[in-house]
């Protein structure tokens, strides 16, 4: 998934006809911030957060839960919307574990059940990418698909 995002991040980059700089300037970021992210598609082991990824969404003015999708199109997509990301994403993934306990989250490696249980209690404000990744994976659910309201998703 940190694969996909960082693949799209290039092709809105070259859609809109801006660089990194003008990026890393459009999202309050550094240029080796925004270099960082589009590096997750090379480098397995780095990691941004989601506040980082919320802000390149806004610097490209492209909307979030589609920087996660296989069939990005930057001339298809909208416009950045303000939301509480983490927010969605918690419920979502609540809503898709309603009968089982949370623990169930933690049965597979590569995240803890202290990180699992921090970021559905609200006590990680901004969690990183990977962590959110895992927890969609576990879910056997697009990353992207758990960032949309439950309202707008039928999936759930």
């Amino acid at each position: 998934m940190k694969v996909i995002f960082s693949e799209n991040i290039g092709k809105a980059l070259y859609n809109k006809n801006i660089t990194q700089n003008e990026l890393a300037r459009d999202s309050n970021l550094t240029r080796q911030t925004v270099n960082k992210a589009m590096g997750l598609s090379i480098n397995e082991k780095e990691d941004i957060s989601l506040e980082t990824a919320l802000a390149i969404s806004r610097g490209l003015n492209v909307n979030f839960s589609d920087l996660f999708s296989r069939n990005f199109d930057p001339e298809k997509v909208l416009s950045y919307k303000k939301d509480d990301y983490l927010m969605i994403f918690t419920e979502n993934v609540r809503r898709s574990i309603k009968n089982k306990n949370q623990k169930f989250l933690s049965t597979r490696p590569g995240i803890h059940e202290s990180t699992i249980s921090d970021i559905l209690n609200g006590k990680v404000q901004n969690p990183k990418l990977s962590s959110l990744i895992i927890i969609a994976t576990i879910l056997e659910q697009d990353l992207g698909e758990l960032f949309i309201r439950g309202d707008e998703n039928n999936d759930f």
